[in-house]
């Protein structure tokens, strides 16, 4: 962690970081004399889309709901409110979405007339985020995991011109990860007094944090330990960061479980579900829930679940070899496009002996191809055109299974050849999956010449799949586990970013980023702060198509009219709720939305 040096020289008169802040914002040129810390910042605001320097805060319909961090805040402010008051401070709380949960003090306007001129006391519920409000201590702290300081002009939005901010963030005991920071502002000159005294608030804070956890902790596990005895069926108890489960639930649960479960439990809490349902599991498919509240002294604790098989459980969304054949597809999937897509197979292989598949790069054309064939069967790219027409000529003396991929390679004559080869011989017991990559317009080429090797069966891509994402990152992280260990598991909010990303490459590049986040890993768990810089600046900055604008538009003004109830602004829409959430975690709009 980088120290906090305190520098009494960059204050609000200083001209030089005065003239830089005026040169970048209108060339976007840092200058030399600038903090490269607030040089990054500066960067990082525009990119995420900060513009104005005047904005007023933006309207608040919802403020968040008090939470452990939030009351550790405020039993420590109540008792430091005549020291606020005396050394003209404020004192404000973020979570770690830079959302403000509370804060404390505003100075008269005779003592501290600057932090009231330009608003300075952000409404509970508005955003300090960069996109937001530009360079501050608050988003600093929260990118950098370090305290961190704002002086006078190094703050973007006029707003902060004349104030000194100083942000610590505060670390869950639990988790060990950054829950928000706790930030002190004050009117210019910049005070060496903010850095102690905040460090004093936040050591205290974690202090108290640390107690509430252990007692909540404590509550959830003498309430699974109670259920366990009482109860042969499987059981769970689960908050926000932890997870208890007996024998029989934790043979259920795969890799992607929990942040489904959570999802469910949250809701359930909040009054948005009944306390029974029906959930999918990794390794159990559709089971009878019940949920159950754990009360705790300021409220729930967590949640309690208990499982039961559903009778009339429907066939596995996982797609089976062929007969004869040891492969299975590494592939699972539950959602409607991906049941369309076995149905389409199981059409295409009773009809006939041969199949093509048709998708984007990387959508998993050659996994499906090796389930749909026996282990045995040969494979051969389009780019080795002589290779594959020389196996396919052998093919006629002996048949073989065949996987023939890359069609879109393949000159016209080769094409006009594999047509005669493979429509000539009809080998049940050897069939022949051909795929074709949907670029540069091949495949709509080769439907206008006729071709005709086999029934076409189009693969989906991720963007169209994403209800699968969480399946699909579970069993990408196990495949690559060391057995004998747990594989790591994966947040809510860490599978909402990279369901808002655009993946060139569908699986490809999803596959690419579980990897590297899996072996970098070393706590067990990855949410959304182990994600690469990268993924995270496409998951906030993803270009979205003028119908997806537009549906973006229509899903606010319902949330707007429904006050923030997500299962009224459904049935305002027509869709089920499931449907709503699905589609603002694929649009980039966060299940716990308070600004529209």
């Amino acid at each position: 962690m980088r120290p906090l040096q305190f520098e009494r020289s960059r204050g609000d008169i200083s001209p030089t970081i005065n003239s830089a802040r005026v040169k970048y914002l209108a060339t976007r040129s840092v200058s030399s004399g600038v903090r490269p810390e607030i040089a990054k910042s500066w960067q990082r605001s525009r990119a995420s889309g900060f513009v104005s320097t005047t904005a007023d805060w933006a309207p608040v319909h919802s403020p968040p709901d008090k939470c452990g961090l939030s009351r550790a805040f405020d039993q420590e402010l109540r008792s430091r409110l005549a020291t606020l008051d005396h050394l003209r401070l404020m004192a404000i709380l973020v979570d770690r979405g830079s959302v403000v949960v509370s804060h404390y003090g505003l100075p008269d306007a005779a003592r501290n007339p600057q932090l009231l001129r330009f608003g300075g006391l952000p409404p509970i519920g508005s955003s300090l985020s960069e996109a937001s409000i530009g360079t501050h201590a608050a988003n600093m702290a929260l990118e950098s995991g370090g305290p961190e300081q704002v002086v006078g002009h190094e703050h973007l939005h006029e707003r902060y011109l004349g104030t000194h901010s100083i942000a610590i963030p505060i670390i869950s005991p639990t988790t060990q990860r950054t829950a928000g920071a706790l930030v002190i502002e004050n009117a210019m000159p910049a005070s060496a007094l903010l850095l102690p005294w905040a460090s004093e608030i936040a050591a205290a804070m974690r202090q108290s944090l640390r107690q509430d956890s252990n007692e909540r902790e404590m509550l959830l596990m003498r309430d699974f330990l109670s259920a366990r005895a009482a109860n042969r069926r499987p059981v769970i108890c689960l908050n926000q960061q932890t997870l208890l489960c007996n024998v029989g639930a934790s043979r259920l649960l795969g890799g992607g479980d929990q942040a489904t479960l959570w999802e469910y439990a949250s809701q359930f809490l909040m009054g948005e579900r009944p306390d029974t349902a029906v959930l999918t599991l990794t390794n159990a498919g559709p089971q009878h829930a019940r949920f159950e509240r754990i009360p705790g002294r300021d409220g729930p604790v967590g949640v309690r679940i208990t499982l039961r098989p559903r009778k009339d459980r429907p066939a596995s969304g996982r797609l089976r070899p062929s007969s004869g054949s040891g492969l299975t597809c590494s592939l699972p999937g539950k959602s409607r496009r991906w049941n369309r897509l076995l149905e389409d197979l199981q059409s295409a292989r009773s009809s006939s002996d041969r199949v093509v598949l048709v998708g984007e790069s990387g959508t998993g054309k050659r996994h499906i191809a090796r389930a749909l064939v026996p282990s045995d069967a040969l494979e051969v790219d389009c780019s080795a055109e002589a290779e594959m027409l020389q196996l396919l000529r052998q093919r006629r003396s002996a048949p073989c299974p065949l996987i023939v991929t890359h069609l879109e390679r393949l000159s016209d004559a080769a094409m006009a050849e594999v047509e005669e080869i493979v429509l000539g011989d009809q080998h049940h017991e050897a069939p022949v999956v051909l795929t074709l990559t949907e670029v540069c317009g091949e495949a709509a080429r080769l439907t206008q010449r006729g071709t005709g090797v086999g029934p076409w069966v189009r693969v989906p891509a991720l963007r169209d799949r994403l209800d699968d994402l969480p399946d699909l990152v579970a069993e990408m992280t196990a495949s690559r586990t060391e057995a004998g260990r747990e594989p790591v598991r994966w947040l809510p909010d860490a599978l909402q970013v990279l369901a808002r990303v655009d993946w060139p490459e569908n699986l490809r590049s999803l596959e690419s980023v579980v990897d590297g986040v899996a072996r970098r890993c070393q706590t067990g768990y990855v949410d959304s702060r182990q994600l690469p810089d990268g993924v995270q600046a496409r998951a906030a900055g993803r270009q979205l198509t003028r119908l997806e604008q537009l549906e973006i538009s229509e899903l606010l003004a319902s949330l707007r009219e429904s006050d923030g109830n997500k299962f009224a602004a459904a049935q305002r829409l027509g869709i089920a709720r499931s449907t709503l959430y699905r589609r603002m975690r694929s649009l980039g709009l966060d299940l716990a939305l308070v600004n529209y």
